[in-house]
């Protein structure tokens, strides 16, 4: 009871179980927010977060608790879902995307030392329009892969420009 001069206010103050399920009440929301999420280290931490908040508090009714865990364990697993076909994905197009490289390294390895000039040009810039249409490949093996086509590229053009000047 509040009393503000001759009036008197009756306050409900929310007990520590009413607290602690709003607070999983808003745990389970953010972690069906966190669903769609393409953060996927940051939000792997915040479910584990959100967990180990849920342990620290107060349980509720057991039928209540439960459904609201059911939902956060169902954004969890979309969650997780999504990131494992992310990633999936992921590993089997740079799989394609080294092999698709590799060949262009090898190609131009062997036209590198040609002297048939204008066909051996064109045939390096399909070969660079291959490489630049082929997926991404994790940064250092790109870069790698990228030296050796340079290195054939640049010895072929050397020549053929040194022919030319003479």
């Amino acid at each position: 009871i509040k009393v503000f001069g001759d009036e008197r206010y009756y306050v409900e103050i929310p007990s520590a179980r009413e607290i602690a399920e709003q607070g999983v009440k808003a745990m389970v929301e953010e972690a069906e927010k966190l669903t769609n999420s393409k953060q996927w280290k940051a939000t792997t931490q915040r479910f584990k977060e959100i967990v180990e908040e849920w342990k620290k508090l107060p349980h509720g009714p057991k039928n209540d608790e439960q459904a609201l865990w059911k939902r956060f364990s169902s954004a969890r697993s979309a969650f997780d879902k999504t990131r494992r076909q992310y990633f999936s994905n992921l590993e089997s197009t740079r799989k394609e995307a080294s092999k698709i490289k590799n060949e262009i390294v090898e190609q131009a390895k062997k036209i590198a030392d040609s002297k048939e000039w204008n066909d051996t040009a064109n045939k390096f810039r399909n070969l660079m329009s291959k490489w630049k249409s082929a997926p991404i490949l994790e940064r250092k093996i790109e870069q790698k892969l990228w030296k050796e086509f340079k290195v054939a590229q640049d010895a072929f053009f050397a020549a053929k420009n040194a022919a030319m000047s003479v």
